[in-house]
């Protein structure tokens, strides 16, 4: 049998055709990486969030935030969680913090569904001189509760993240871990997820965009959480 020969010509013509796709795709990953932040590679992700938001972050006072902290924020959460190999079967938020965070983060966690959240409001009172969080109403789980993570927008000495995770496990909660999107250095409940530490426990938030936003847990009782 004859061997057959490829013309040089129709060689050279294979090898800058794909040498040409091979640099539309390298294109094509490295703006998706520097404008989106990460980039999904057959499931492998690599991400640069962390470093552009510090650059970005470091222009503005260090205690405020913008929406676009916040999505960076939760897109660094979600590859923090996902590398821990932590699967959630559901969120629950504590506060109007807690709410706005938990919700974003229940719908980009996983590619298979929609991780159920719920808020729950806390309340409180001043005992002796000391504040003592609770929950604003009685509420009662049925399901969901083999791995909870636990959201709250900051924290700052940890004892309200304590009160929520004595009554998840009263509730039924096997594994719970603890989010925060900022964590101020005085707590002594240090989060098993947190996007960014600070010395400054007044945070300005993208959600309290009015002189009148009610903060009881600080202002009100003059007392820090």
């Amino acid at each position: 049998m004859e061997s057959i020969t490829v013309p040089d010509w129709l060689v050279i013509t294979a090898m800058i055709i794909a040498l040409t796709v091979i640099i539309f795709l390298f294109i094509i990953i490295i703006r998706t990486y520097f404008n989106n932040g990460y980039v999904n590679i057959w499931g492998l992700e690599i991400s640069n969030i962390s470093f552009r938001n510090k650059s970005k972050h470091n222009k503005r006072l260090e205690n405020q935030f913008a929406w676009s902290d916040i999505e960076c924020g939760i897109k660094e959460l979600r590859l923090k969680i996902k590398a821990s190999d932590y699967r959630p079967t559901m969120l629950v938020g504590i506060g109007r913090g807690g709410a706005i965070i938990s919700s974003l983060l229940s719908g980009n966690l996983s590619n298979e569904r929609h991780i159920p959240f719920i808020a729950l409001e806390r309340k409180y009172e001043n005992k002796n001189g000391m504040r003592c969080a609770s929950l604003f109403d009685d509420v009662y789980f049925t399901k969901d509760l083999d791995r909870v993570l636990l959201v709250a927008g900051d924290i700052v000495t940890g004892k309200t993240a304590e009160v929520f995770t004595n009554f998840l496990l009263k509730q039924g909660a096997k594994d719970i871990r603890f989010l925060a999107y900022v964590m101020a250095s005085s707590t002594n409940k240090e989060p098993d997820y947190y996007y960014i530490k600070s010395d400054n426990s007044n945070f300005k938030f993208p959600w309290m965009f009015s002189d009148e936003y009610a903060r009881d847990s600080r202002y009100k009782m003059n007392l820090h959480e």
